[in-house]
């Protein structure tokens, strides 16, 4: 059987993900070493209502494990702690919209996040 009916076999790309996945995927997952070494930088551009361009750089710890956990706890906090600070009191918000005036950033910076205007 050939590699490409294998691959098109969702039970195969299942059973063995390091062989379609180069090794990448696997079962166990990463090591809490891996974890700890990884990390994240992402570059926001935004504009203003002024057309006024602004360019932010989010950077922090491992964004699979420990980074998305701690970013959770973190908006829950927020929810609970801050819920004063939020502009509506309930709807769909873009986690913008939702933390814009709370401490996030604070708070956030003390588990490792970093965010800079460039």
């Amino acid at each position: 059987m050939s590699y490409a009916v294998l691959y098109k076999q969702f039970i195969y790309r299942q059973m063995y993900p390091g062989l379609f996945s180069g090794g990448c995927v696997t079962h166990e997952g990463p090591t809490r070493a891996e974890c700890e070494q990884a990390s994240f930088k992402m570059t926001f551009v935004t504009h203003t209502e002024n057309k006024q361009k602004l360019t932010h750089e989010l950077t922090g710890p491992d964004p699979g494990y420990l980074g998305t956990s701690k970013m959770l706890i973190a908006c829950a906090v927020m929810l609970l702690k801050e819920n004063d600070r939020l502009p509506v009191k309930g709807g769909v918000l873009t986690p913008g919209a939702a933390f814009g005036r709370t401490i996030l950033m604070d708070y956030l910076e003390k588990e490792g996040f970093s965010m800079t205007r460039k």
